[in-house]
C-alpha cells in the first residue's frame, strides 16, 4: 500500500502500463533506491516491464538491503538477474 503521493502517483501510473511516465517522473524527482525505496521499486518494476533488465538491476541491487525481504521484489530481482 502506498505510503506517500509520490508513490501512489507512480503506482497508479503503473497500474496504467505508464512506464514511461514513471520514469520520467523518477527523473524529475531524483528518486533513488537510498531516498525512497518503495517509489525506487515502482522505477524499477517500470524498467523491467520496458524490458531495460541491466538499468532494472542497478536499482535492484540498490534496493536489496531495504526489500530484501518483500516477495514481489525477490521475484523481480530474480527475473531480471
Amino acid at each position: 500500500m502506498p505510503t506517500n503521493p509520490r508513490q501512489s502517483e507512480l503506482g497508479a501510473l503503473f497500474d496504467q502500463r505508464k512506464y514511461q511516465g514513471v520514469l520520467e517522473i523518477a527523473k524529475a524527482d531524483e528518486i533513488t533506491p537510498a531516498s525512497d525505496p518503495q517509489a525506487a521499486n515502482v522505477v524499477a518494476a517500470s524498467l523491467f516491464q520496458l524490458g531495460r533488465f541491466p538499468e532494472c538491476l542497478l536499482w535492484c541491487e540498490g534496493l536489496h538491503p531495504a526489500l530484501q525481504g518483500e516477495p514481489s521484489f525477490s521475484s523481480m530481482y530474480g527475473a531480471a538477474l
